[in-house]
């Protein structure tokens, strides 16, 4: 009888971590699934005129409690918030790529937006008296 204890004791032991990994893995895929995010602006290929690097973006998306928004440029985190509209500053002039991302209180990445390219146009020093 003890045997028979023990081994219903050990199996139980090794299905409760698999069931609760199957369960964790659930509710990721969900919180995963219901996440969306897209960038609404700048729109691709746009060129932004700004000689302080400054630029708005702004994104659409579908967040749950606890979710946020992390903006990158060029691959670098920029910017986080709950919130659909972002002030970012220190631009410099070229190509960027930006994306946006939905991630939860770990920064587990949930959802990311297609990536969008844009131009920053600034006046060129060599010609301080063109303007945007």
């Amino acid at each position: 009888m003890k045997t028979q204890t023990m081994t219903r004791t050990a199996i139980l032991s090794r299905a409760l971590p698999a069931t609760l990994m199957v369960a964790a893995a659930l509710a990721f895929a969900a919180a995963a699934a219901a996440a969306q995010i897209s960038i609404v602006s700048p729109k691709p290929k746009e060129t932004v005129h700004n000689n302080q690097g400054e630029v708005t973006v702004h994104v659409a998306a579908d967040l749950a409690p606890g979710q946020q928004v992390r903006l990158l440029v060029d691959g670098e985190s920029v910017a986080q918030g709950r919130g659909s509209s972002f002030n970012l500053s220190g631009i410099h002039r070229g190509t960027h790529q930006l994306t946006a991302q939905v991630i939860d209180a770990g920064g587990t990445v949930l959802a990311e937006s297609q990536p969008v390219e844009f131009y920053m146009w600034q006046a060129s020093r060599l010609f301080p008296s063109r303007s945007n």
